[in-house]
């Protein structure tokens, strides 16, 4: 738990956080970060990937737009 004052927590905080939770797990699992909205951060899922070797799934709304080889598409426009 990070005590915060504000709802938007500095991305530092959540690398720092995540750093912590990272030493205490064991190793050669895989592991997968599930996470709300607010998270939804291009620069914390290249830390995830980059850094932690993490996996991640992130809830979104149908109208949350992404950009996708140079085009911006919301994703109730992706049909999986």
């Amino acid at each position: 738990m990070v005590a915060h004052s504000s709802r938007t927590v500095r991305l530092w905080t959540i690398q720092r956080v995540l750093r912590q939770a990272q030493r205490i797990l064991p190793e050669g699992v895989a592991i997968v970060l599930l996470a709300d909205r607010g998270f939804a951060d291009g620069k914390l899922m290249k830390y995830l990937q980059e850094n932690l070797g993490w996996h991640f799934r992130i809830r979104i709304k149908r109208s949350f737009q992404f950009q996708h080889q140079g085009q911006w598409c919301k994703v109730s426009s992706v049909h999986l």
